[in-house]
């Protein structure tokens, strides 16, 4: 939807501006905010899940306990497996919960969780936009 408003500027400068107009408008994109979706995933035939990528479980996540420090009181913060081929800790403090130090198996299920949450609030290409409007004004002459 347009709405717009036109102003002669002859009317406040004389004639010296015949044709020229000044005119305000606004635009209205989706004026329903109507969030039909327009394509889905092919595998499942929604616009949210494709059935494959989205569905772990509990199981799905390493038993081991991710340490936020190497400690001499704790041989396992030692242990090869807390860290990735490049040398670096794989603790995360955002995958931390409960801001122990130690990321357990739940906490990074719920991590991984919170991931899915945020993808599927990304979506957005799966639907249409949200209703957006636009104010300008053209000077034609």
């Amino acid at each position: 939807m347009r709405l717009s408003k036109a102003f002669p500027l002859k009317d406040w400068f004389g004639e010296s501006f015949s044709k020229t107009t000044l005119e305000f408008f606004v635009d209205v994109l989706n004026i329903l905010n109507q969030t039909d979706f327009t394509s889905v995933y092919a595998r499942s035939g929604d616009p949210d899940q494709d059935n494959n990528s989205y569905n772990r479980s509990l199981g799905d996540f390493s038993s081991t306990v991710y340490y936020k420090d190497a400690t001499l009181i704790n041989a396992l913060t030692f242990r090869s497996d807390q860290y990735d081929r490049f040398g670096n800790r794989l603790y995360t403090p955002q995958s931390d919960f409960n801001n122990d130090g130690q990321v357990t198996q739940i906490e990074k299920y719920q991590s991984y969780l919170s991931y899915v949450r945020t993808a599927q609030a990304r979506r957005a290409a799966n639907y249409q936009a949200p209703r957006q409007v636009f104010f300008g004004f053209m000077l034609r002459f």
